[in-house]
């Protein structure tokens, strides 16, 4: 694959990884990164658990997005991207403080096969609330 992907073996198929960092100092468009991270995020009720929190911030949230070959659902449907974003400090092994950055991760489908291995290995990074 062109994209820098790293092919991932697990026991029910193959997949392919595309992992990016982006320094929060770095644009995106007209705006800086680190500006989508200076407010939390409200939850609408149906995201709330009873007593729970009202908000998140942006550091603690991972953004997933999922791409399919349809928009109906049921047969014929097939996830082949998923893709896990989040804010984090990555430790530079030359610096002795962490650098704030932004990673997305891209977990890319070449057969249907795969899809379970590949859905799998995205729920792990996903943190329980």
């Amino acid at each position: 694959m062109r994209l820098g992907a790293e092919q991932r073996v697990a026991k029910k198929g193959v997949y392919w990884l595309v992992e990016r960092r982006f320094p929060l100092a770095s644009r995106h468009g007209a705006e800086v990164l680190a500006t989508a991270f200076e407010r939390a995020i409200p939850l609408r009720q149906r995201e709330r658990r009873p007593g729970g929190r009202v908000a998140v911030h942006p550091d603690e949230a991972v953004f997933l997005d999922v791409e399919t070959t349809g928009l109906a659902g049921g047969t014929g449907t097939l996830a082949f991207l998923a893709s896990l974003e989040r804010a984090a400090a990555e430790m530079r092994l030359s610096l002795e403080a962490s650098e704030a950055i932004y990673r997305a991760r891209h977990y890319i489908l070449d057969r249907g096969a795969a899809r379970k291995p590949l859905l799998e290995s995205v729920a792990l990074l996903i943190p329980t609330a």
